[in-house]
């Protein structure tokens, strides 16, 4: 009986703990640009990239470069830089304020320059937490 008990407590912590984590986790979402995979990861002060190639798997090893542009309705836009997590595939840029409706994201590979749009998730997230 003991043993049911505990088997019966261990489903439900480890139940709980999978829909916390779940919870808290974004919806991804990847975009093809040249021979890469960019894929949005998260979002609420800064925007998460991480690069792959074409088979899914991490690009590493490299220098990446480059930059995320805001557009809002207004039809002005605001630019951020980058930054890489040491030569990993992860990289972030500062959102520069809400509001905006999508943004491009232009990296530099070595001496190849990709581009690609995502839809401003970010504020539908916010607002999904709320």
């Amino acid at each position: 009986m003991k043993q049911i008990l505990s088997v019966l407590m261990l489903l439900f912590f480890l139940t709980d703990t999978a829909q916390i984590i779940h919870s808290e986790t974004p919806v991804c979402t990847t975009k093809k640009a040249g021979n890469f995979l960019i894929e949005l990861a998260g979002c609420n002060n800064y925007i998460d990239i991480y690069l792959y190639d074409l088979k899914e798997k991490p690009v590493r090893g490299i220098e990446l470069n480059g930059k995320a542009e805001f557009h809002y309705l207004d039809e002005t836009f605001s630019k951020a830089d980058f930054v890489q997590y040491g030569r990993t595939n992860s990289l972030r840029a500062e959102i520069p304020g809400p509001g905006f409706y999508n943004f491009k994201v232009t990296l530099v590979i070595k001496n190849d320059t990709i581009t690609t749009y995502f839809d401003n998730t970010c504020d539908l997230r916010a607002q999904a937490k709320k």
